[in-house]
């Protein structure tokens, strides 16, 4: 799942590229001088990283386990630096929906990245419940290293209202039992 996540990220990245980052109209390739160069060239290696490890590849160029959270991190920091401190060139401008769209891109890319990393997986199994008997087990009285009885006894359970038939006094004193 995480190559998938960072190969959306990457091509989101590439895409808002063409975007404008800037009023009027100012796209990162208008904007910036190699900023846009690297920001293509990390969404285009973490792109092909992404699609080897889909595909299985046995000769890969790029190791994607090495290089994805290398290449997400640089993204998102780039962007974040570019949306907190904007360039030059655009000081007074206002941003624009392709700066937000790259944010967006470096933050699934370097997720993506950070779950390729990680090996979840969860197991349900189901095993069938034991019948309820209105009885619970009482264990058998101590007396040194020996049981004073070879059987465990049962008591009915105690229904509500009824003051006949306590638990045993170990339930009282367990720190795991729920107080009343």
């Amino acid at each position: 799942m995480g190559h998938v996540v960072a190969a959306l990220g990457a091509l989101v990245l590439f895409i808002s590229l063409f975007l404008n980052w800037y009023e009027p109209e100012v796209s990162a390739w208008a904007l910036f001088e190699l900023t846009d160069i690297v920001l293509a060239a990390i969404a285009a290696v973490a792109l092909v990283a992404a699609a080897q490890d889909l595909f299985g590849e046995s000769r890969a160029p790029v190791d994607a386990e090495r290089w994805l959270p290398a290449l997400g991190a640089a993204a998102l920091a780039i962007v974040i630096v570019t949306a907190i401190d904007d360039p030059p060139a655009v000081r007074d401008a206002e941003q624009d929906t392709g700066l937000w769209v790259a944010l967006v891109g470096a933050i699934l890319l370097a997720v993506g990245a950070f779950l390729s990393q990680r090996r979840i997986s969860i197991v349900i199994t189901s095993a069938p419940r034991e019948p309820q008997t209105g009885e619970y087990p009482i264990e058998p009285e101590y007396a040194g290293d020996e049981y004073a009885g070879d059987e465990t006894e049962t008591r009915p359970i105690n229904p509500v209202g009824e003051e006949s038939a306590e638990p045993p006094d170990r339930r009282r004193s367990d720190p795991g039992y729920p107080a009343d």
